[in-house]
């Protein structure tokens, strides 16, 4: 989450064993599943029920792609447990499993059924629509016409990641319940364009591929997470991934502040303990901004930004704020310091990062 994490790039992930037919009889036999194949066949549809054509679908080292009706065959090895994922631009990866009650020793076909996947330009948590803009354009130099719906406030710009990796903002026109941007697309490559609330949930994160060919993003290649290590150590190792990101987009590294620190962990431990993470995540229980939390911690800062993020890891939540252009803006800020905070809620890291500026030439982010 900006000043929330995204969890741009959605996964869903479907309870494991998806109930499966054995088209053909096979023995009871147990056989080594790299003697066997087996033929996966199915379907991948929109959250509206809608064939997707040229969705992908993985299992394991095998690929395969729907045709115009949505439908795909894949043969992979024969296992007791096979891990897919199926992808379309302008939707959300889906990460499921497949049990299967014994393997075969012969070669079958399994009909797994349809998968679902979620429509990035409609959010049914929000009820907002996004139209005019497409996940897959031809590359030509353009402004788009970004316009829909939605029943909730939102923040008045459009948040965009450039192929560059560079982050710009765009006036979003609001009233009542439509909103409306010009969105310029300059360059070919991958663009990432986000709305926000005005609580600053992310209400949309799509990316565009402009003349270039689609492709799942799947964030940076942080280094796993320090082993058997405290929170602290945690929050200092998120501090590092935040300079990696800097550092590859030619920003100057930022220096850690034990003030900043305490008033990212007060942040994240309140937020814990009250769970307002996903409705207001960085307005504090008793409705203090970062600001006025890192002041209490003894730093007045001339600008200031803040990103909160949950995920199953510190270096997952990073992925996350990295594929969120809202987010990213933060983490490349003109920023002189910088604090983390690191807690466990409810099984995952919720991770605050705070950064401060105390130059009078520096800019709110």
């Amino acid at each position: 989450m900006n000043r929330r994490q995204s969890p741009a790039h959605a996964r869903q992930i479907l309870a494991a064993g998806i109930a499966c037919l054995l088209l053909l009889a096979a023995s009871t036999t147990m056989a080594s599943a790299a003697q066997v194949k087996i033929t996966l066949s199915g379907a991948v549809y929109s959250s509206l029920n809608k064939p997707i054509a040229a969705a992908q679908v993985q299992f394991g080292s095998a690929t395969a792609t729907t045709n115009a009706h949505g439908d795909y065959r894949i043969v992979v090895d024969a296992a007791s447990h096979l891990s897919g994922s199926a992808w379309a631009p302008g939707f959300a990866e889906q990460v499921f499993g497949l049990s299967l009650s014994f393997v075969p020793e012969n070669s079958v076909t399994v009909q797994i059924g349809t998968l679902h996947l979620q429509d990035l330009f409609d959010n049914p948590t929000f009820h907002a629509k996004l139209r005019g803009l497409h996940a897959v354009m031809n590359g030509a130099e353009r402004t788009v016409n970004a316009h829909g719906r939605t029943g909730v406030a939102l923040d008045p710009h459009v948040y965009v990641t450039q192929p560059d990796g560079r982050v710009q903002m765009y006036s979003l026109t609001i009233r009542g319940s439509t909103f409306k941007s010009r969105i310029p697309f300059r360059t070919k490559g991958v663009y990432q364009v986000e709305i926000l609330s005005s609580q600053e949930l992310q209400v949309f994160n799509v990316p565009v591929y402009d003349g270039v060919t689609p492709a799942i993003l799947n964030g940076p290649s942080f280094p796993a997470d320090p082993r058997n290590h405290g929170e602290r150590v945690l929050a200092k190792f998120a501090l590092k991934l935040v300079n990696k990101v800097r550092t590859a987009a030619r920003e100057p590294k930022i220096h850690g502040n034990s003030r900043v620190d305490r008033a990212a962990l007060g942040h994240s431990q309140d937020a814990a303990r009250y769970g307002y993470f996903y409705s207001h995540p960085h307005i504090g229980s008793n409705g203090s901004n970062p600001a006025q939390r890192m002041a209490k911690a003894g730093m007045t800062c001339s600008s200031w930004g803040e990103d909160v993020g949950l995920g199953a890891s510190i270096s997952a939540v990073m992925d996350g704020f990295d594929l969120s252009p809202s987010h990213r803006r933060v983490l490349l800020g003109a920023y002189q310091m910088a604090g983390a905070g690191v807690v466990v809620w409810r099984g995952q890291y919720l991770v605050t990062l705070d950064f401060c500026s105390t130059a009078k030439s520096g800019k709110r982010k």
